[in-house]
């Protein structure tokens, strides 16, 4: 049970973790991928509403950077970069290891990943409706711009922007839901990052813990890319909504529940894997940096 004293000592510990993180130089990576961003989705999208003569709700871009193909890879790498040396082995962590048991220790970095995890979503969300406010709208829908465009356009069916929302997307589903389906899926993907990175640095392999990032968020790409089968077995199929439908028929390919039941059953393993081999932990040592 934790008590009163052990919550706001993991508080504390989260926090302080969340201070390091926020202050570190890696944060202007941040301001990399708005300009990715900008390039990518918002003035493909903004010539696209020009051309329908439309304007576009602020929540598209958000929703086509969850589910284009190449944005939809690069955003989980810039989480990985942002959260590489999570947990940090510093003197701050001895002290904790001192002052109080490893398992309270563990409670604040899961704490912590949560926010850390939390706070990508939202900067991803403020930041591709910011990027648009100039000729965006509030609307919940999605925009005859995005919708339409096909159909007027019948020769630009090839073109770039037609991939950021897809038909098989806005044809089975409202915008506010497919940003909701897509903030959550997201938020989960980032917890399961951490957790892996969190794993391998109880078990003093921290190393280990970014290559099978890496690896799964590669391999997931490219057997999306080919619609694969076997990309249900990696977690970046399961983020991107668009991959779940086809582009009329109802009939889901993957149900978005499974990929619900995919991220929570594989966090919560991961989690009770870390409380068992947390004792393990050392501050400093082997591949452990």
């Amino acid at each position: 049970m934790v008590t009163g004293y052990r919550f706001r000592v993991i508080w504390s510990m989260a926090r302080i973790e969340f201070g390091q993180w926020i202050y570190n130089s890696k944060m202007i990576i941040l301001s990399i991928l708005m300009v990715f961003i900008q390039i990518q989705i918002i003035e493909p999208l903004r010539q696209c509403g020009e051309l329908m003569n439309s304007r576009l709700s602020f929540l598209e871009p958000f929703a086509a950077l969850g589910n284009s193909g190449i944005v939809a890879l690069v955003v989980p790498i810039v989480f990985l970069v942002l959260i590489a040396d999570f947990p940090q082995a510093n003197g701050m962590v001895l002290f904790f290891h001192i002052r109080c048991n490893k398992k309270i220790w563990l409670c604040g970095q899961v704490l912590f990943s949560i926010g850390a995890s939390l706070l990508m979503v939202l900067f991803l969300a403020l930041v591709s409706g910011f990027l648009l406010s100039d000729s965006g709208s509030l609307s919940g829908e999605f925009s005859e711009a995005v919708t339409h465009y096909v159909a007027v356009f019948p020769e630009k069916s090839g073109d770039y922007v037609v991939e950021l929302l897809p038909e098989n997307l806005y044809n089975q589903m409202s915008l506010q839901t497919a940003v909701l389906h897509t903030s959550i899926l997201m938020f989960l993907n980032f917890i399961l990052i951490s957790r892996i990175l969190l794993l391998a640095s109880l078990l003093n392999k921290k190393r280990i813990g970014i290559f099978v990032n890496v690896f799964l968020i590669a391999c997931g790409a490219a057997c999306s890319s080919l619609r694969l089968k076997l990309m249900w077995f990696f977690p970046l199929a399961h983020f991107v909504l668009q991959v779940h439908f086809r582009e009329y028929l109802t009939k889901e390919i993957f149900p978005v529940y499974g990929s619900y039941i995919y991220f929570v059953m594989l966090n919560f393993v991961l989690l009770v894997l870390c409380f068992v081999f947390v004792d393990k932990y050392q501050v400093a040592g082997g591949d452990n940096i």
